[in-house]
């Protein structure tokens, strides 16, 4: 098992995420706002999630 979850925490979903009009990503953990990803990262990170998504809805 990795050391990275030992616990299991992340199987419970406890992260969300929202991405706004002017492309940020705002990222919360358990209801609560945590970061906002902003310019060149959130733009990846948008790109990395769509990507994720569509690849959900594909199967």
């Amino acid at each position: 098992m990795s050391d990275i979850d030992k616990r299991n925490r992340v199987s419970e979903e406890p992260f969300d995420y929202q991405i706004t009009k002017k492309e940020t990503v705002v990222i919360y953990y358990e209801g609560k706002q945590i970061k906002i990803v902003k310019d060149r990262k959130a733009e990846r990170l948008i790109a990395r999630i769509r990507e994720f998504e569509d690849n959900i809805t594909a199967v």
